[in-house]
């Protein structure tokens, strides 16, 4: 059995090389990676902004905030069905402008062509109405946090 003459150890150019495609592929994940993979806490609004039964968009992080008679939800801006940008229309709807499938309010999918639901991030209402959004936490679609006593509504 011949033995390899070939010395099996990289040479410097050939190890700067590779760390700079490592590098470059580091990049490229980063640049990719949805603004609100993981950003932890963070305050979002005041429910006096929201309306009950209203949505509202922000861009930083990339989320959709929901506000019913029950609580305040959050979502990605991202529709289940080709991972494109979702918005809300005039009408106060969360919708996939590129192939018109619309999701309610509980993230399900209201019209097609998506059928999964939305997955929801971790939401808290504070005593004062503030809304913080925890990116890194995420939750089932129509997960709600409560409101706090002051702003819910009144029984008849």
């Amino acid at each position: 059995m011949a033995e390899s003459t070939e010395d099996p150890r990289m040479t410097r150019r050939e190890c700067l090389a590779w760390l700079g495609r490592a590098a470059a592929v580091a990049g490229c994940v980063s640049a990719c990676s949805p603004a609100w993979a993981g950003d932890g806490e963070k305050k979002m609004a005041n429910i006096m902004a929201l309306p009950s039964g209203s949505a509202k968009e922000y861009d930083d992080p990339d989320l959709i905030l929901v506000r019913t008679e029950t609580g305040v939800a959050a979502y990605p801006r991202v529709c289940t069905h080709k991972h494109t940008p979702l918005a809300v229309d005039d009408a106060g709807a969360i919708v996939c402008p590129l192939h018109g499938s619309q999701f309610g309010y509980d993230g399900k999918p209201v019209t097609g062509p998506a059928t999964r639901a939305l997955k929801g991030f971790q939401v808290r209402v504070d005593e004062s109405g503030n809304v913080w959004v925890d990116t890194g936490k995420r939750v089932e679609g129509g997960t709600f946090a409560p409101l706090p006593a002051w702003a819910q509504p009144k029984s008849k």
